[in-house]
C-alpha cells in the first residue's frame, strides 16, 4: 500500500510539471522559484508519506543465568545400599555440596522432581520427595524443563539420576536435538565392601505394662512390648520370672510388616504385698544388643477386704450418706469429719483404716479401695496428702468428689486434684439454688449405679440446688444430668491412670431419700429410695471387682511376609492365635474375609500348620491390582477369641522395580552429545565455574518492530511542507499562472 502510494505521488507531480510546463519557461527566475518549491513540497510530502523511523542503539545488560537442577524421584530411587536409598545419596549431593547456596550467589535456581512427569519443588521441600514415580522418562523431562525456561537465561540443566530410562523417547536423540548443556551426575549404589558387614539385629523388650494395684485373687495381665530388628518372619518366646522361677511363658509373631507386637503374659499372685516380676527373651547368638532383652515391673497384691475412707463435714448430705456406708455388709470403713487444723472425729469399723485417716500417708493408702471426698476445702489436707491422693487414684484408686461450697469452692479441690475431676469447673463453681429435675444419659442407663432404679429418676424428689459446670473433660462420661430449668451434668465419671474418679454435682442427694413422687417401688423413705440404691450401686462401682476372671479373649495376630505384592502373587496369611493366659490356642477355628479391590469377598479357613508351629495359615491369589483387606476372626468351642486386621497392596509389574540397576553410560552420554559434563560428586563444589553461571553481558539489538522511533511524525515537517506549498502559490499568484 505503501508504494502505491509513492507512486501516485510521482505520478501527480509528473502530471503536475506537464501541464504547467506550457506557462513556466525554466529560463526565467520566477519559473526556477516554482518548480523548486513544488519539487520541494512533494518530496516533503513523500518523506511523510514513507513513514521513516530510526532505531535506538544497542543496549548492554547484565544478567543472571539459570540452572534447573532434575532429581530423578522414580521407584528405583529407593534401592540402594548401605542404609540409604539411591534418592537419598541425590540428597545428600545436593546437601553436602552446597549445591543450592553456591549457585544462588551467582544465578537463579530451580528445581524439579521427575519421572514420567516434571514437577517443580521448593529447595526447603527436598527431603519430603519421595520415590514412589512408576515410570522414568528422560526425554521428556529435559525437554519439558528447557521449555519452562525459554526466554531466559538458561544455562543448563544439573541432573540427578541412576539413569534407569523406563519410557518414552530416546533421552539421546533429545539431548542432541536441544542447544542446552546438560550436567549429569550418576546416582549408582556403593561397591560392596570386600568383608560383608552385617546389618544390625536386635530383639527388644520396649515396654512392661501392668495393673500396679491388684487385689488377692485377682490376675495380673502383663503386656510386654517386643520388637525384632533385622530378623526374618519369627515366632518369639517370652517368659516371666519371679524369685528365679519361670512363672508364665508366651509367644509372639514378629516380621519385617510386623515388627513390634504385644506379648500377654497372665499370672496371678498368691500373698499380699510387693510382687516384682522379670520379662525376659532369650538373646539371639548374632544379637547387636542383648541387653534390652529383659525388664522389670513390680505389681502391689493388697488383700481382698474392701475399704472406704468417707472424709467429710457434718451437714445434712452426710447425715445420710453415712448410715448407707456403715449398712454395707461387705465394707470396712471410716469416717472422718475435721474439727479443726488439730482434731478429728474418726468413725467405723476398721482399726487399720481409722489408723490410716489420721495421716493419708502413701503406705496407709495401700489399704483404702475407694475413698469419698466431701464439702472441705483443700486446705483441710496438706500437700504431701494431695499428692498421695493422686498417685493411689493413678495406681488404682477410686475416688468420689461430693459437690459442696467449701469443696468446690475457691479454696477447694478444682486445683488442688486437677485433671482427676471429671469436669471443668471456675473457682469457685457457680452455685445454682433452684429446683431440677434429673434423668439418666444413655451411658447411665448402662451403668452399674443406676440398674435398680434406672427408670424411675424421672419421678425421683427434684433436687434443691446444683453446682455449674463449664464442661465435661475428654474421656468423661456424664451419668446423670438435671432437665430443668437446664439440662446440666450431675453426675460424671471418668478413668483416671488405673483408677477411676467421679464427682456429684449437687450437694441434696438427700431428697431422693424422700423416695419418688409418685407412687410405686421406694415412694416412701427406707432401703429401697432412690438415695439408698444410688448410694449402695455407687459403692459397689468404686470398689475392684474381687471376682475378676481371665475370660477377656486372647490374642490374634495376623501376619503377612510384606505388605505390597504383584498381580498374580500369592499370598500367605499367618495367624498367630493365643488364649487369654498367653498360651498357643490348639483347636482353633481360624477364619479370613478378604475384601478385593473388585468388590468380590474371599472366604478362607486358616489350618494349624502342623508340627511344632502353633501359627495357623491360608493362602489366596492377588487376582487384581488394588487393596486387599484381610480380616482374622478366631475362635475356641465357640468362644471368640479375637479379631484382627491388616491391608496388603497388589500392583501391576512394574519395569521400575524389576530393572533397577544404574545405567551411568547414559548419562554420560547425555552430558556429551549436549555440550555439558558428566560430574563426579567431588565436581559438584565447583559447579558455578564448570557451568558458568556467572552473570554475563548481553547485547540487546533493537528490534524494528518494537523499538522503532517514527521521524515523520514532527510539527515542523507539516509546518514546513504548509510554508512550502504556500510559497509556491505566492510565486504563481504573482506571475498570473495557473
Amino acid at each position: 500500500m505503501m508504494t502505491v502510494l509513492v507512486v501516485a505521488a510521482l505520478a501527480a507531480m509528473i502530471a503536475s510539471f506537464a501541464w504547467s510546463r506550457r506557462q513556466l519557461d525554466p529560463r526565467r527566475p520566477a519559473a526556477l522559484a516554482a518548480i523548486a518549491l513544488r519539487c520541494a513540497g512533494f518530496g516533503v510530502l513523500i518523506f511523510i508519506v514513507l513513514q521513516p523511523a530510526r532505531l535506538p542503539s544497542p543496549q548492554t545488560v547484565t544478567t543472571r543465568r539459570v540452572l534447573a537442577v532434575l532429581v530423578d524421584q522414580s521407584a528405583s530411587m529407593s534401592t540402594g545400599g548401605a542404609g540409604a536409598t539411591r534418592l537419598d545419596r541425590a540428597r545428600a549431593m545436593v546437601r553436602d555440596h552446597r549445591v543450592v547456596e553456591q549457585v544462588s550467589e551467582v544465578a537463579e535456581i530451580a528445581i524439579y522432581g521427575f519421572d514420567a512427569d516434571l514437577i517443580p519443588i521448593d529447595p526447603a521441600a527436598l527431603d519430603a520427595l519421595e520415590p514412589a514415580g512408576r515410570r522414568t522418562d528422560l526425554a521428556s523431562s529435559i525437554e519439558r524443563a528447557v521449555r519452562r525456561h525459554r526466554g531466559s537465561d538458561l544455562a543448563g540443566l544439573l541432573i540427578l539420576s541412576d539413569g534407569r530410562h523406563t519410557e518414552g523417547a530416546e533421552p539421546r536423540d533429545a539431548a542432541r536435538r536441544l542447544k542446552t548443556p546438560l550436567f549429569t551426575a550418576a546416582v549408582t549404589d556403593p561397591a560392596l565392601p570386600d568383608a560383608p558387614v552385617d546389618a544390625p539385629r536386635d530383639l527388644a523388650l520396649t515396654s512392661v505394662t501392668a495393673e500396679p494395684r491388684l487385689v488377692l485373687g485377682q490376675s495380673a495381665r502383663i503386656v510386654c512390648a517386643v520388637e525384632s530388628l533385622g530378623y526374618p518372619p519369627r515366632q518369639v518366646a517370652v517368659t516371666l520370672h519371679r524369685e528365679g522361677r519361670t512363672v508364665a511363658t508366651t509367644a509372639v509373631a514378629l516380621s519385617a510388616q510386623q515388627p513390634k507386637r504385644p506379648a500377654l503374659l497372665v499370672v496371678t499372685p498368691d500373698r499380699v504385698g510387693s510382687h516384682r516380676y522379670e520379662a525376659r527373651i532369650a538373646p539371639e547368638p548374632d544379637e547387636t544388643d542383648p541387653t534390652n532383652n529383659v525388664a522389670e515391673i513390680t505389681i502391689d497384691v493388697v488383700d481382698p477386704v474392701n475399704r472406704l475412707l468417707y472424709v467429710d463435714r457434718l451437714r445434712f448430705e452426710r447425715r445420710f450418706l453415712k448410715p448407707v456406708i456403715a449398712g454395707r455388709r461387705n465394707l470396712r470403713y471410716a469416717a472422718v469429719v475435721p474439727l479443726d487444723g488439730q482434731r478429728n472425729l474418726v468413725q467405723g469399723d476398721d482399726e487399720a483404716l481409722r489408723a490410716v485417716a489420721a495421716d493419708l500417708t502413701p503406705d496407709g493408702l495401700r489399704q483404702v479401695k475407694a475413698m469419698i471426698l466431701g464439702d472441705l476445702p483443700a486446705s483441710a489436707f496438706d500437700p504431701e496428702q494431695i499428692a498421695a491422693i493422686r498417685d493411689w487414684v493413678g495406681s488404682g484408686g477410686a475416688l468420689m468428689i461430693l459437690g459442696g461450697p467449701q469443696s468446690l469452692g475457691a479454696d477447694g479441690f478444682i486445683e488442688a486434684l486437677g485433671t482427676l475431676i471429671p469436669v471443668t469447673l471456675d473457682r469457685p463453681a457457680p452455685y445454682v439454688e433452684a429446683p431440677s429435675r434429673v434423668r439418666l444419659t444413655p451411658a447411665g442407663a448402662a451403668h452399674p449405679a443406676f440398674q435398680r432404679v434406672s427408670k424411675q429418676w424421672e419421678s425421683a424428689a427434684p433436687l434443691l440446688s446444683r453446682f455449674g459446670a463449664q464442661g465435661v473433660r475428654a474421656a468423661a462420661t456424664v451419668l446423670l444430668e438435671t432437665t430443668e430449668p437446664v439440662v446440666a451434668p450431675l453426675v460424671v465419671s471418668r478413668r483416671a491412670g488405673h483408677g477411676k474418679a467421679a464427682i456429684v454435682l449437687t450437694d441434696s442427694t438427700w431428697r431422693w431419700q424422700l423416695g419418688h413422687d409418685r407412687a410405686g417401688p421406694g415412694a416412701a423413705g427406707g432401703a429401697d429410695t432412690p438415695h439408698a440404691v444410688f448410694w449402695q450401686q455407687m459403692i459397689d462401682w468404686l470398689l475392684p471387682d474381687i471376682d475378676q476372671t481371665d475370660d477377656e479373649g486372647g490374642q490374634v495376630q495376623l501376619l503377612t511376609d510384606r505388605t505390597t505384592y504383584e498381580v498374580r502373587d500369592a499370598i500367605e496369611v499367618v495367624v498367630n492365635v493365643r488364649g487369654a493366659d498367653g498360651s498357643a490356642a490348639k483347636g482353633a477355628d481360624v477364619r479370613l474375609t478378604i475384601a478385593s479391590p473388585d468388590g468380590r469377598p474371599i472366604e478362607r479357613t486358616a489350618e494349624p500348620a502342623g508340627g511344632d508351629d502353633p501359627t495357623y495359615r491360608a493362602t489366596f491369589d492377588a487376582a487384581y491390582a488394588g487393596a486387599y483387606a484381610i480380616q482374622a476372626t478366631a475362635s475356641v468351642a465357640g468362644r471368640p477369641i479375637g479379631v484382627d486386621r491388616i491391608v496388603v497392596n497388589a500392583v501391576q509389574p512394574l519395569v521400575e522395580f524389576t530393572r533397577t540397576e544404574p545405567d551411568p553410560q547414559l548419562m554420560k552420554d547425555l552430558a556429551l552429545l549436549s555440550g555439558g559434563k558428566y560430574l563426579e560428586p567431588s565436581d559438584l563444589d565447583d559447579l558455578v565455574r564448570l557451568a558458568r553461571l556467572e552473570p554475563r553481558e548481553v547485547v540487546i539489538q533493537p528490534n524494528a518492530d518494537h523499538d522503532a522511533v517514527p521521524v515523520w511524525n514532527r510539527w515542523w515537517l507539516l509546518a514546513l511542507f504548509v510554508a512550502i506549498m504556500t510559497a509556491e502559490w505566492v510565486v504563481r499568484k504573482r506571475n498570473q499562472w495557473v
